[in-house]
């Protein structure tokens, strides 16, 4: 009886993966987090500001440029070991309640808190009570004479009167969860995580076919025409009995071509290897000169491909028959294969 070995250990997880970053990788990850809610038009446009003058903004979402009051979003990114808390966050409260009051730039409709490992059980109690969350500004303020780790700046009445009336219900957290969901739905998660969408969308597919599918479609013809010893020009001379079959093909050209565009936003240059990866492998089919004719060699080398593995391809949990299948016409309308010989 075969010795059982230890598969070794589980894959990192993103949030695993997550808790490793470094400051600067915890900002990009939620720079590219606001571009993709800025693809999906949630955004006009997204600056990363963080480091020397920021003036208390990581990364600033805007709905409008210039911005006005309410039309963007402020992000803070902070990579700690350990869940906020009010003690770490309270430096760039100040300076960010400062600088709104100063006019540097107008108040957003939200301030998110995303750190590494969440915030903690006191931050969260704080941010859920905007009337005790404003008390704690103003008290630690008083009590470090507006000496704060990173800013200084002495409380002056005016700033105390705008503090007092500042809606600090627009200060929330947004969980590396919530992150995460917009970060999967990025042509970035494959680079960062090696992870993928679970699903790939499957496109419609048309009617008659396009001139996109022309070359693919002549192959099959030819086929079609090599089995029945007489020219099948186009599809409406399709003779009958092929009608299903032909139907089919298509279906698996735009299962694999659902793939491709998939490849294209997530893991660019993932379908081209993989076709180039069932172009060796289906060779030995095509070439064989011992088929009767073009539709033997067709279907031979559609019942083979789904013998074949792709397991170094990044797109090898998202791969079907239909995929392979299908890949076998795209090489066709690539010009990389032949159903019938030319002479």
């Amino acid at each position: 009886m075969p010795t059982a070995y230890h598969p070794g250990p589980p894959p990192i997880t993103p949030e695993q993966r997550i808790v490793l970053m470094t400051d600067v990788a915890w900002e990009t990850f939620i720079a590219d987090c606001c571009e993709q809610l800025r693809q999906e038009n949630k955004y006009f446009q997204i600056k990363q500001l963080g480091g020397a003058g920021d003036k208390g903004r990581d990364i600033a979402c805007y709905t409008v440029f210039p911005p006005k009051a309410n039309t963007w979003d402020l992000f803070q990114a902070k990579a700690y070991k350990d869940p906020l808390t009010p003690t770490n966050m309270m430096s760039d409260f100040a300076k960010f309640l400062f600088y709104v009051f100063n006019g540097d730039y107008p108040i957003p409709r939200n301030y998110y808190i995303s750190g590494t490992r969440d915030v903690g059980t006191s931050l969260h109690d704080l941010l859920g009570n905007p009337d005790i969350f404003r008390k704690k500004v103003l008290t630690e303020w008083k009590a470090k004479a507006g000496n704060f780790s990173s800013f200084k700046q002495p409380l002056i009445p005016a700033l105390e009167s705008f503090i007092t009336t500042f809606d600090f219900k627009i200060i929330k957290e947004m969980k590396v969860s919530e992150l995460l969901t917009i970060h999967s739905r990025s042509a970035k998660h494959w680079i960062v995580f090696e992870l993928l969408p679970p699903v790939v969308p499957q496109l419609p597919m048309p009617e008659n076919p396009t001139t996109e599918e022309q070359v693919y479609v002549s192959e099959i013809l030819r086929a079609y025409g090599d089995f029945e010893k007489s020219s099948v020009p186009s599809v409406n001379d399709i003779p009958s009995k092929h009608t299903l079959h032909f139907a089919s093909c298509r279906k698996q050209f735009y299962h694999a071509e659902s793939l491709n565009r998939f490849s294209r936003d997530f893991v660019p240059a993932a379908f081209d290897a993989l076709k180039e990866d069932i172009r060796t492998g289906i060779s030995p089919v095509v070439d064989d000169v011992t088929h009767s004719d073009g539709l033997k060699r067709l279907n031979e080398t559609l019942k083979h491909v789904t013998t074949l593995t792709a397991t170094t391809n990044p797109l090898k949990d998202r791969i079907h028959s239909l995929d392979l299948q299908g890949a076998c016409h795209h090489l066709a309308n690539d010009g990389k294969v032949k159903w019938v010989p030319d002479e």
